[in-house]
């Protein structure tokens, strides 16, 4: 697995209402009273990429959840519903889910009062970093679907994906590619490692 920063020094910006951004403030301040640091996995992606599995976002919210002073909220909207529910079973009961709870502009508030999104590649993951939350965005090597096309630009933004070179061009095939699926090889500790490193420098920044 192969984290990677922007490297970009022009950063897309996204202004969030103060309504929004207060709702946001007052969701973290009723859902996390305590915690010092607000972790949300996103793994819906309306299928746009391929899929890191299920088991792995399950790994990482609970993994994250046993570090000390962390919450940890699956989210989704109702497209994702499937995605989401498949991530919870089983979850570490100190995770909160969150499907199809918050309107556009109250999400975005809630990102805004985040201190990190682990997500695929996916709308949510480009909103988080243009509103300057730490990201963690997970993506297949191939050229149509990698980071170099559509990885997030921001602050703190670590794209994460295989390191074995793609041998396709376009769609990802298990009939076709020797390697598939290769974002499996991408693992919950490293993500996790990653996560722990964010957030470090967020509180240490708070």
């Amino acid at each position: 697995e192969a984290p990677s920063g922007t490297g970009s020094a022009w950063r897309p910006r996204l202004h969030v209402g103060e309504g929004h951004r207060a709702f946001g403030k007052d969701w973290r301040a009723q859902e996390a009273a305590g915690f010092a640091g607000v972790v949300l996995v996103h793994p819906g992606s309306g299928g746009s990429a391929l899929d890191w599995p299920a088991s792995s976002y399950r790994e990482v919210a609970g993994g994250l959840a046993r570090q000390p002073g962390i919450k940890v909220f699956v989210t989704g909207s109702a497209a994702d519903a499937d995605k989401v529910r498949e991530v919870s079973a089983g979850i570490d009961a100190r995770v909160g889910v969150l499907l199809e709870r918050f309107t556009l502009g109250q999400f975005l508030g809630v990102l805004a009062a985040a201190d990190l999104l682990v997500a695929p590649s996916t709308g949510p993951l480009h909103l988080a970093a243009a509103l300057d939350t730490p990201t963690i965005g997970l993506f297949p090597p191939a050229p149509v679907m990698s980071p170099v096309r559509w990885g997030q630009i921001g602050r703190d933004a670590v794209r994460m994906t295989p390191a074995e070179p793609c041998p396709r061009k376009t769609t990802c095939s298990r009939e076709k590619c020797p390697l598939f699926n290769c974002l499996e090889t991408v693992t919950a500790k490293g993500v996790v490692s990653e996560a722990v490193r964010l957030l470090k420098g967020r509180m240490e920044e708070s």
